[in-house]
């Protein structure tokens, strides 16, 4: 291969939902302190698709796991042009990388967990703050901090999660701010993590809520938790998984209804066996199902919530 050849680098957003929650493939920077995206240096790909790359460099075995792979964008990064990629991973337990562990999301973005309510430190700390920065801002940024935080009687929608993160950056909140500013070294006192979330190398945070962004926008229009959820599976469980990615509790009776008359489900004839209540009914998708194709999403509840 020619040396002078560009190369490319490529960024990894690889999400999965397990028993404890939506999580991200991390690993850590050269100091070992500092949690990144998975990353590597691919040399000229020519015709070949960017998801081959991809999974060839995991190796068969572990390719074979991530169950779809789409480009989110390119930038060039100290010259490099750099991929991101985002990837989901049906079986977390099966793809083990070494030096790479599972980060759970709202770790990193535990203003966002709305599952059961809203953070409380949204209103109590976020908020107060972001509008004393808006003072001194763009007129209107007032009016959106009140929009994506769901201020004022406003509705909370989960496909915001990029400008959320875009905002409490510009706003001075949170570590990468902090370090870009200064170009000091910053980190997140452990007690202060549920409020501004895990820092991450350079820009891997903000890319990281770009994919998770086109994630829940995917899963309004297209059934990509059939990625996400190994079959067969009960209705219980595709409402957890669709909860951990979109950081939203869902009404049980609204959300079994909807996806049994959406045609995407087919009864698995079998029950799994439960420790407390009658057992549950297992589903797998429907044969005629592309996902990758299929305008059909998730569900998600009719009115946003409110905070």
């Amino acid at each position: 291969m020619n040396s002078t050849e560009p190369k490319l680098q490529f960024r990894l957003t690889l999400v999965a939902c397990s028993a404890n929650g939506a999580q991200i493939l991390t690993t850590l920077d050269a100091s070992n302190r500092i949690r990144k995206l998975p990353s590597f240096i691919a040399g000229p790909v020519h015709s070949q698709p960017f998801e081959q790359t991809v999974r060839q460099q995991f190796g068969q075995a572990l390719g074979e796991n991530i169950l779809h792979l789409e480009q989110i964008e390119t930038s060039i990064e100290n010259g490099i042009p750099t991929v991101d990629m985002l990837g989901l991973v049906a079986e977390p337990e099966q793809f083990r990388v070494p030096a790479c562990d599972w980060w759970p999301l709202y770790e990193l973005f535990p203003w966002e967990d709305w599952r059961k309510r809203a953070p409380e430190t949204v209103a109590s700390i976020l908020l107060p703050a972001l509008y004393r920065w808006a003072k001194h801002a763009e007129p209107q940024s007032q009016q959106i901090i009140a929009n994506l935080f769901a201020d004022h009687d406003q509705n909370w929608s989960a496909t915001n999660l990029a400008n959320r993160y875009d905002f409490l950056y510009r706003a001075g909140l949170l570590p990468e701010a902090l370090r870009d500013q200064s170009g000091a070294a910053v980190s997140v006192r452990h007690r202060h993590v549920h409020v501004f979330g895990q820092t991450m190398l350079g820009q891997d945070r903000r890319q990281l809520a770009r994919a998770l962004t086109r994630l829940r926008q995917n899963l309004q229009t297209r059934p990509h938790l059939c990625f996400l959820v190994p079959r067969p599976f009960s209705l219980g469980t595709l409402q957890k998984a669709a909860e951990q990615i979109t950081g939203i509790g869902l009404h049980t009776q609204n959300f079994r209804r909807d996806i049994l008359r959406s045609n995407l489900l087919v009864s698995a004839e079998r029950y799994a066996d439960q420790s407390m209540g009658r057992p549950a009914k297992l589903y797998t998708w429907a044969n005629r199902l592309d996902p990758e194709t299929s305008t059909i999403g998730i569900p998600l509840p009719r009115r946003k919530l409110r905070a």
